[in-house]
């Protein structure tokens, strides 16, 4: 549970593998649940997957790790600039198990590997 001041709480249901290999059916019920629990505020449900099929999950929005992956890196200046070198760092070693736990880019000519890169690289010029 994210809390953005008094109007916005994000909630994020990380699973280590597909939408669809997931057991989401439970998402409808923690919808309910969150809304309940935060009445008058906005509500951002959020499924955090290594790949999905369909933008939506059973009321939550599909996100998927590559793209928080990819998020971070961009952000790492940033991240060095307000909160120094050792948060920095931090994150990109987070970033770098994810990258190579669950997308699976820890193998030499891994699978989606040079694609990845080439969209950061082409993003960050």
């Amino acid at each position: 549970m994210v809390e953005c001041g008094s109007d916005l709480v994000i909630a994020i249901e990380a699973k280590i593998c597909a939408a669809e290999e997931a057991d989401t059916e439970k998402q409808e019920g923690y919808r309910r649940a969150l809304r309940k629990r935060y009445p008058g505020r906005s509500v951002a449900p959020i499924l955090l997957v290594t790949d999905a099929e369909k933008d939506q999950c059973h009321g939550f929005e599909v996100r998927h790790w590559r793209e928080v992956c990819l998020e971070l890196r961009r952000a790492i200046g940033r991240i060095r600039e307000r909160h120094g070198l050792t948060a920095a760092a931090m994150v990109l070693a987070f970033a770098g198990a994810v990258e190579q736990n669950l997308l699976g880019f820890h193998r030499e000519g891994a699978p989606g590997l040079t694609a990845y890169l080439e969209e950061f690289i082409r993003q960050e010029a």
